[in-house]
């Protein structure tokens, strides 16, 4: 590899190093790759009835992962045939259930 071929690669991540100290990204560096994930994913609300109590919380999709959180806690999961909201219905569920919501 060239030093100008060097130089535009730490210059790129320096620049991302500079997004994560600011909260925009996560990175990951590991076996001598990097890898950025961005933290723009939209959030929305998913709620649940369980024994006449409506239970809140929130839903994302990270890739191909959705996570479902709330205020005590959270789940994710690969996405599959089922459709995100009804997915984020089921991990919610669990989540009641297991006294995290």
């Amino acid at each position: 590899m060239n030093r100008e071929k060097m130089g535009r690669i730490f210059g790129y991540i320096v620049g991302e190093i500079r997004k994560i100290k600011r909260g925009y990204t996560s990175a990951i560096i590991a076996a001598g790759r990097y890898c950025i994930m961005s933290h723009d994913a939209t959030r929305h609300t998913v709620t649940c009835e369980i024994d006449g109590k409506t239970v809140k919380g929130n839903y994302w999709i990270v890739g191909e992962i959705l996570v479902v959180s709330t205020a005590k806690g959270g789940k994710s999961t690969q996405l599959g045939a089922m459709s995100p909201e009804t997915l984020a219905g089921r991990l919610l569920r669990k989540l009641a259930e297991e006294g995290k919501a």
